[in-house]
């Protein structure tokens, strides 16, 4: 995989606790990495889907070995009070009521990621975490999508944010690279819970293209209902980017309670995809962890085969 570079600063939140060396991951040495399509959120508008091509990710393809640790960092919020990660549970900013559930939303996003064709983007993971084990970064990864049976999509794990996986399938074979090994992608129809959601987001997100599960239908849904005790609205909005008016859907949960949490995910409407998740939560210790996910598509453009060699045997 491509030599990226992360600087991850941990600090110890509590008295007493040593503060222990930032981890330093594989310096970046190419002439990767341009200013990406999608940026820090700190007005809670959601980044553009990239339909213009503009800054497209960096056309070059993952190598026939493992995924190496890491990704190309990126500037993160510094601040556990930072905007970039503020769930506002309000209809101020322009939001109003969704004509449309959660479920039907998430039935027009799976659909839209399970029908991708020719796609391309970046993908930014924020992370801030609070407890003795602490600290915060910001990792980026790449989406190619030729179609269902061909695409190499990378995503950061929140419970491993120094490391880089991978889905790659080559049109014949679909193998995970995950926790520091190789295994087949099997298709399964299991339902996708909303525990299961949050500890996997980034990776579930894709779950309709490459295991074939209504993923954003079944999470969605299920916040819907109150599934974790959560209490969940659907809203819409009109947003003038580039001289064109963007509808944009939004999805937002909150639970209160001994672990408290706030979901929100952003949709660009037109093409019912994803473009910016947010999840909050605290333990019982009272220990935050705070997240953002932010994404940019670009569509149409032509992909190589070489982005999409599975580089292990399969079964």
């Amino acid at each position: 995989m491509i030599v990226r570079c992360l600087v991850l600063f941990l600090c110890a939140a509590l008295a007493g606790c040593a503060k222990p060396p930032p981890l330093v991951v594989a310096k970046n040495t190419s002439s990767e990495a341009p200013t990406p399509s999608v940026s820090t959120d700190k007005t809670n508008a959601p980044p553009p889907s990239d339909t213009k091509a503009e800054n497209p990710p960096p056309d070059k393809p993952s190598d026939k070995k493992s995924p190496k640790k890491g990704a190309k960092s990126v500037k993160a919020p510094k601040s556990s009070s930072n905007k970039a990660f503020a769930i506002e549970d309000s209809d101020k900013d322009g939001w109003k009521p969704n004509r449309l559930s959660p479920a039907e939303i998430g039935s027009k996003v799976d659909e839209a990621i399970r029908n991708l064709v020719k796609v391309s983007g970046e993908t930014i993971l924020y992370v801030d975490k609070g407890g003795s084990e602490g600290g915060h970064g910001a990792l980026r990864s790449y989406v190619r999508v030729r179609d269902r049976n061909a695409y190499n999509i990378e995503y950061v794990s929140p419970n491993d944010p120094a490391t880089v996986n991978q889905l790659i399938a080559d049109g014949q074979r679909a193998m995970r690279y995950q926790a520091g090994k190789w295994s087949p992608v099997i298709q399964n129809h299991r339902r996708a819970g909303v525990a299961e959601w949050i500890e996997n987001f980034p990776r579930e997100t894709f779950g309709s293209l490459v295991e074939n599960r209504a993923v954003w239908t079944s999470v969605l849904s299920a916040l819907s209902k109150g599934e974790g005790g959560f209490h969940t609205k659907s809203q819409e909005r009109m947003v003038l980017r580039g001289g064109n008016h963007v509808p944009y859907w939004r999805v937002v949960a909150h639970r209160n309670g001994p672990s408290p949490a706030d979901i929100e995910a952003i949709f660009e409407a037109k093409r019912a995809l994803p473009v910016t998740i947010r999840v909050n939560t605290k333990n019982a210790k009272g220990e935050e962890t705070k997240l953002q996910w932010q994404a940019g598509f670009n569509f149409h453009k032509p992909l190589d085969d070489k982005y999409f060699q599975v580089p292990v045997k399969g079964n």
